[in-house]
């Protein structure tokens, strides 16, 4: 500051705000050596608060409104700085301006994925993101939370807080309103509406609330929003006509190989039985049309429990022998685990797949 700014500060008789970028959140004045001319005017306009600060504690209010910085309006500050009988020097004190207006379309998101228990498809990752809007309810305690020593808090400091706080309850909201992945798309209206009160519990302490909140977007890994669509596509497809297309184009790949229809007695079969098999699987009876979901498997490999496991899923690893029938596997409605091969389901489809080749074939 000039040394004519220092000597003329005190004359400076308008104290107020005007923040031209719209995202300050508190702004203190600035003064030389935090004088205030005794009697000078105090401009707060709609959407701010000012609030006075003596030697590291609050003293003073001000709502929207034109004040005369005097004794009988600042009764707190006067009893502090002993002004008995009025007061006509200029006196010490910080006065910040917090706003209080809605600071709209506010950005948040999950930094990192969010990792959920899913009933039919295990452990998934979860992003997230949306827009808020949020404004100071209790500027003494947002000064006293936040804001500190600071002489100025943009809406990029609330930030983190604000994304921290929503990530914290958004997994906890999904697991009590128990919601399958494949539908997360249908509830994202819901499930802003029940994380809303949740999250201002929590911002409450710090003198902020959020006016809105929306989640416009829930995305998945590709290859797990590749699986539900498949998964969606065969709950309304004709399994009957699933099967002939799968024995078709098992056919055809296998005549396209060479010796042609002559050298394809086994591939053939095996070809028909793995078409038939993914009817029996999804369907239990590739004659009529069904909407049943998958049943999903756990499977004891290592001495440890895997899965879920889709009924495809698990054909593919019987295919792959990762699955014996001495495997030990367990699905709802069981009581325990039992081998693969006392399984009516699993033992259908380890009967598709060929014993190993003999030594020397």
């Amino acid at each position: 500051m000039s040394m004519w700014n220092k000597l003329t500060g005190e004359l400076i008789d308008i104290v107020e705000f005007v923040d031209p970028a719209r995202d300050t959140l508190v702004y203190r004045f600035e003064r030389y050596n935090n004088e205030i001319k005794y009697g000078a005017q105090l401009v707060v306009r709609e959407g701010q608060q000012a609030i006075f600060v003596n030697e590291g504690k609050l003293a003073e209010v001000f709502a929207p409104g034109t004040y005369r910085l005097e004794t009988k309006n600042l009764p707190i500050l006067s009893t502090l700085l002993g002004w008995k009988y009025g007061f006509e020097s200029p006196f010490k004190a910080e006065v910040y301006f917090v706003g209080t207006r809605q600071y709209l379309d506010q950005k948040w998101g999950t930094q990192n994925p969010i990792t959920l228990q899913d009933a039919h498809f295990g452990l998934v990752e979860l992003r997230a993101y949306g827009t808020c809007a949020y404004s100071v309810t209790d500027s003494a305690a947002f000064l006293r939370e936040v804001v500190g020593t600071s002489g100025i808090v943009q809406t990029d400091v609330i930030q983190g807080q604000l994304r921290s706080q929503i990530v914290t309850h958004f997994s906890d909201q999904l697991i009590a309103m128990k919601i399958g992945v494949e539908n997360l798309v249908g509830q994202q209206g819901e499930l802003a509406t029940a994380l809303l009160p949740k999250i201002n519990a929590d911002l409450a302490k710090l003198g902020v609330a959020l006016s809105q909140f929306t989640v416009e977007n829930m995305s998945l890994p590709d290859a797990l929003r590749d699986e539900i669509f498949k998964y969606s596509r065969l709950n309304r497809v004709d399994l009957n006509a699933l099967t002939k297309l799968n024995s078709a184009e098992a056919i055809e790949n296998i005549s396209l190989k060479p010796g042609g229809a002559a050298g394809m007695g086994g591939d053939l079969a095996m070809g028909l039985a793995m078409a038939a098999n993914l009817g029996n699987a999804l369907g239990g009876n590739a004659g009529a049309a069904t909407t049943a979901v998958p049943e999903n498997y756990f499977v004891a490999l290592a001495g440890e429990q895997q899965g879920p496991f889709s009924a495809a899923q698990l054909s593919a690893m019987i295919q792959q022998r990762k699955v014996t029938a001495d495997t030990r596997v367990w699905r709802a409605g069981m009581s325990e685990w039992v081998r693969g091969g006392d399984e009516p389901t699993v033992a259908q489809m380890l009967a598709q797949v060929p014993p190993p080749l003999p030594p020397g074939a």
